[in-house]
């Protein structure tokens, strides 16, 4: 309609997601850890290195640069998986319910997030594929393997004392751990062959990058 104004045109680059914390650019090898997981495992880790002394929520916001209001839902979550209590009192606070040699990392992320690793909401073994893609349940029962093999092993106590197993150790010496993937095989980043206007074939530099489209006058 004439006077009407064009709708706005969506932007390349979307927002990142308030609840993903470690995450990899689109195509490349990725890892999240929701922002909530991430916060409960700093959160208890400070709460082990207190040496059985009762912390409170401003206290371990303000060691951690954790937003206080995160922690209130999240520590309502830890101790209805019963890995925490309140101590009341003006010395008060809260305190783990067991030592913290017996409570792992993936104790903490399955409290407030569920499974470590789900298909569509469905763990990796009741997934139901058909044809070529039947072997694909395989691999993700392998991936949650691979995950518990740390994180079922790496206990509060490890992390607090900075004495982290062997697993984490081999695993973050391996080649390539602290780089993110960014290989591509089947994208020639240097030289990508495209059509030109008169139908011959010319080399673009620069392939593999995003170009955003010119804006309609």
């Amino acid at each position: 309609m004439p006077g009407t104004a064009a709708p706005r045109r969506e932007r390349w680059a979307e927002r990142p997601s308030r609840d993903s914390h470690l995450a990899i650019a689109h195509n490349e090898r990725r890892m999240h850890l929701s922002a909530r997981a991430d916060y409960a495992v700093r959160a208890l880790v400070e709460v082990a290195a207190g040496g059985g002394r009762p912390l409170t929520r401003d206290q371990i916001a303000r060691a951690q640069a954790i937003p206080i209001t995160f922690l209130n839902n999240i520590f309502q979550q830890l101790k209805v998986a019963g890995l925490v209590k309140t101590v009341r009192g003006a010395d008060g606070g809260y305190l783990l319910t067991v030592a913290p040699e017996r409570i792992s990392l993936a104790d903490i992320i399955r409290a407030v997030d569920g499974p470590l690793a789900n298909v569509r909401g469905e763990s990796p073994e009741a997934v139901v594929y058909l044809g070529r893609a039947e072997p694909l349940r395989e691999v993700w029962v392998a991936v949650r393997a691979s995950m518990r093999s740390v994180l079922d092993h790496v206990t509060l106590q490890d992390v607090a004392a900075n004495q982290l197993p062997e697993v984490v150790r081999q695993f973050s010496a391996s080649k390539g751990a602290w780089s993110p993937h960014t290989r591509q095989p089947w994208l020639d980043s240097s030289v990508r062959k495209v059509q030109t206007s008169d139908g011959s074939a010319a080399g673009e530099r620069g392939a593999g990058k995003r170009v955003a489209p010119a804006r309609r006058r």
